[in-house]
């Protein structure tokens, strides 16, 4: 099994309209960004490969990367567990 590299972490997602589950890896060092605000944020959009449904999604992060809030469109957030439920790696 492999980890996430240090640059980097995984969120796991699934697709409202057909189920798909996602491994969406996120890289701190090129996609988190910094608010006016002084807060670190993510906006990402995710797309599988059965129904080509996007679901763009926010995190927000505390200055460890630790994901504070997150939102999602036409998905949900899952746990690693219930996506390699599924998903044989």
């Amino acid at each position: 099994m492999f980890s996430s590299p240090p640059d980097a972490f995984y969120v796991y997602i699934q697709c409202h309209k057909c189920g798909e589950k996602l491994k969406v890896r996120i890289n701190t060092l090129s996609e988190v960004s910094q608010s006016d605000k002084g807060a670190y944020f993510v906006q990402k959009e995710a797309m599988g490969t059965q129904c080509f449904c996007r679901m763009p999604f926010r995190l927000e992060l505390d200055r460890f990367r630790n994901i504070k809030n997150k939102e999602i469109t036409g998905g949900k957030f899952i746990t690693e567990k219930e996506y390699r439920s599924d998903n044989k790696e």
